[in-house]
């Protein structure tokens, strides 16, 4: 498969666009509703642009990629004419029934977030696949391992499970970091930065031990004293404090499971 149509102009298509022009492929056309960013990405992409999902049925291909939100999958899917080529979707929580009207169809799905203009290294970038037959698998598989070093084939239950747990790890990680910078700017003169090698170190260990028995801090020692203060200064009926107050509990029933198991 070296000739690909890509339906989308959001953040994974584009760097979906890099990743196959880096490896030799060929996008023959962009097709979006976004009329500015469809262009801009056929231009990179040295690719027609079309803003009418019909012109598919008149390009020539062999895989059609849908990188849209999962929102749109159903919509698009039913927009589009029907065609023999493989067609993919690259969601993490929608079923591969989706784009049934398709015979030939698959789930691209690269585990990574992804902003325009932010270079990914793709061959670290996980990818879980999933196809409606064995001639599909073979295909979709060739073209992951074509772009990443770890390919896996599962389930769409398996997919969707992964999708939270990355949701989890990364957006809810993410956000209380974004707490943690309001907090540093709003009450000290330092920068949100003082905390990168904290987390670098957290992050790493985490990996290494396994998050649950590289935890530390005072919930963990079950000091209070410290959990007590630290909700005054986030003012104890704010819902900070009653997020706090949660998280903590969270980690100390899962020391106590932890410990249970070992013993």
């Amino acid at each position: 498969m070296k000739r690909y149509v890509l339906i989308g102009s959001g953040n994974v298509a584009f760097s979906i666009a890099e990743a196959l022009l880096s490896n030799g492929y060929i996008i023959e056309a962009i097709l979006a509703r976004n009329e500015n960013e469809g262009a801009r990405l056929a231009q990179i992409s040295n690719a027609a642009f079309y803003s009418s999902f019909a012109q598919l049925s008149n390009l020539k291909f062999d895989c059609c990629i849908l990188a849209i939100s999962d929102s749109a999958i159903l919509e698009i899917a039913n927009q589009l004419p029907k065609i023999d080529q493989l067609v993919l979707q690259t969601s993490g929580t929608t079923s591969l029934d989706a784009i049934i009207k398709f015979p030939n169809r698959g789930v691209f799905y690269p585990l990574q977030s992804f902003s325009k203009n932010v270079k990914v290294n793709w061959r670290d970038v996980p990818i879980l696949v999933e196809s409606s037959n064995e001639e599909c698998l073979v295909k979709l598989m060739e073209l992951a391992s074509s772009l990443s070093d770890n390919v896996r084939q599962v389930n769409g239950q398996e997919r969707a499970y992964l999708h939270l747990s990355a949701v989890i790890a990364a957006n809810f990680s993410n956000s209380l970091l974004a707490l943690s910078q309001e907090i540093i700017s709003k009450n000290t003169s330092l920068d949100f930065s003082i905390l990168k090698p904290l987390m670098t170190v957290s992050l790493e260990k985490a990996f290494a031990l396994g998050p649950i028995a590289a935890q530390t801090g005072p919930a963990k020692r079950k000091d209070y004293s410290t959990l007590d203060k630290h909700k005054k200064l986030l003012g104890f009926s704010s819902k900070e404090a009653e997020l706090y107050e949660q998280l903590s509990q969270l980690i100390q029933q899962q020391q106590h499971d932890y410990l249970q198991g070992e013993a």
